[in-house]
């Protein structure tokens, strides 16, 4: 069996929520995912959801959590963040085989962060957490914008690299790993084929990218983030943002 390419980066992970980005990224999609998601107690699954950061601010707001994921350290992690919440629970295993490890319509809600830019086969994780879903269920997928590629590449200082990603939306990324950025476009095909609907469109950082040095108030974190919500909602900011948020609601008709 090859190695899971996620051992040996959650510490990075970790750290990541540190820096401004991060914490500007785990913010928005706070307030975001409180728009939603259904009340708690309602049961959660955080598919690929790392060293649970999320799963553990979903735990103190008071829902049933549940962490899949399929690395050993991710899990590690996870477990150490969830320490002490009584309605959460961490379990090995990738987002497509959700429904073969928990059921089908286990869940009220799927987490599905920063996954499908890993994937090969959308389908199988579109499908299987489709499958792991409650009829009208929410998901909440949040992926790397292909919009968003040449300006990050500029801003890094890559002229060269901006230009390629104008045709290539693939790259290897702080992490290392070969990773796709996909449109909104892209994706819907597959999330109907998964029998889901888009419900809402976000953007997720996009003035944080910008910034020339990190700022050292904590007011100001806060004017960047309100900053960043408004932007995310609405157009031509949304589209351009380094990830997109969307916010599908998988069909209530039985078929």
């Amino acid at each position: 069996m090859s190695p899971n390419p996620f051992d040996g980066k959650a510490e990075w992970f970790d750290r990541h929520y540190e820096d401004v980005r991060g914490r500007v990224r785990f913010r928005v999609l706070r307030e975001q995912l409180k728009e939603a998601l259904p009340p708690p107690p309602a049961a959660i699954l955080d598919a690929g959801g790392g060293p649970g950061r999320f799963s553990a601010a979903l735990s103190t707001d008071g829902y049933a959590v549940t962490l899949l994921d399929p690395s050993e350290e991710m899990l590690a992690r996870a477990e150490r963040a969830l320490s002490g919440h009584r309605d959460a629970r961490v379990v090995k295993g990738k987002a497509k085989e959700a429904p073969s490890i928990f059921g089908p319509e286990a869940f009220d809600a799927v987490l599905l962060h920063a996954v499908v830019c890993y994937a090969e086969d959308l389908d199988a994780v579109l499908g299987g957490v489709a499958q792991a879903l409650k009829r009208g269920g929410v998901l909440s997928l949040v992926f790397k914008n292909r919009h968003a590629l040449p300006f990050r590449h500029v801003i890094r200082g890559s002229l060269a690299e901006a230009a390629r990603s104008l045709e290539d939306p693939r790259e290897a990324g702080n992490l290392g790993i070969a990773n796709r950025a996909r449109t909104r476009e892209e994706l819907e095909p597959a999330l109907s084929r998964a029998g889901f609907e888009v419900r809402g469109v976000r953007g997720v950082r996009l003035f944080a990218e910008f910034l020339a040095a990190e700022p050292e108030e904590e007011e100001e974190v806060e004017r960047l983030v309100d900053l960043e919500l408004r932007a995310g909602a609405i157009e031509p900011y949304r589209s351009v943002a380094r990830l997109c948020h969307l916010v599908c609601e998988r069909d209530r008709k039985i078929v």
